[in-house]
């Protein structure tokens, strides 16, 4: 579940950076929390039924403080599965693409909607409007990112698929390829258009 991933997660980056939990609790304080020792040692306690949940607002913060994104707390580091909810488990690539907006996962996506449409619509949703307003002067940028996510979900797969696989990689390498190209030359235009555009005034 992302609560034991977050747990996890502080404690090794909180590691990683040499901090005791009293340096993470201080820094905290200085983002507005009134965090003290323990506080950090009950968010990172292995056992549920003596750690301590964290809100959003101070995942957010506690995201900041270690200089890292939120979503970062919440998936695993390695590949192989883990728990979105109690009933629904996932590829840990998955779950990293789900939570980036990457990949349509849940809610009325799945089932009898599905397909292009599908996929434009959780985008949109998903996204901030300028992200979107983004995709929309520069075509291609949202097949270039969703090939890129296509191509590491399956190098993310078990060792064993790999071989099978494989062949699919070199598909998704080749079309990220073409996609890349097809976005240069929408970049292209865009830039001309626009220069064209300033000449005229």
């Amino acid at each position: 579940m992302p609560s034991d991933v977050l747990s996890g997660r502080v404690r090794q980056l909180r590691a990683k950076r040499g901090w005791t939990a009293d340096d993470l609790a201080e820094r905290m304080r200085h983002e507005g929390w009134s965090w003290g020792r323990s506080t950090v040692a009950k968010i990172e306690a292995v056992d549920r039924l003596n750690r301590r949940a964290v809100d959003v607002d101070e995942l957010v913060s506690l995201a900041f403080v270690l200089g890292v994104s939120p979503i970062a707390l919440l998936v695993p580091t390695a590949s192989g599965s883990t728990n979105l909810t109690p009933n629904t488990t996932t590829q840990t690539g998955s779950a990293w693409h789900w939570m980036t907006g990457l990949l349509p996962m849940g809610g009325p996506l799945d089932g009898d909607e599905s397909g292009p449409e599908a996929q434009r619509r959780f985008y949109s949703e998903s996204a901030p409007n300028f992200v979107v307003t983004a995709e929309t002067r520069v075509p291609g940028l949202r097949a270039l990112q969703q090939q890129a996510a296509s191509v590491i979900q399956a190098l993310g797969v078990a060792d064993e698929r790999v071989p099978r696989v494989f062949p699919n990689v070199l598909a998704e390498v080749e079309q990220l390829h073409a996609a890349s190209g097809r976005l240069l030359d929408g970049f292209r235009a865009y830039v001309g258009r626009v220069k064209r555009e300033k000449g005229t005034k």
